[in-house]
């Protein structure tokens, strides 16, 4: 199974799965709306630089479940 189909069936299937990818989903909106401003603040600056890394952890959480599912479906 290709690892589109498996995220696929995480949204549809899995809770929690679903909840890091609206988690990650919402990262991206805020990083699209901080990055949209040219005058970036020191604050601002340091806020992408906790979302990037927030972002990053949800994504290796993300992978990590569509690895565990994929290995799954190979047994």
């Amino acid at each position: 199974m290709s690892e589109y189909k498996i995220k696929e069936f995480l949204l549809n299937n899995n809770k929690d799965f679903k909840k890091l990818f609206d988690l990650h989903q919402k990262c991206e909106k805020e990083l699209a709306n901080l990055s949209q401003n040219s005058n970036i603040s020191a604050e601002e600056s340091i806020n992408m630089k906790i979302i990037k890394k927030k972002k990053l952890s949800l994504k290796d959480s993300m992978q990590r479940m569509i690895l565990e599912q994929g290995n799954k479906k190979q047994l």
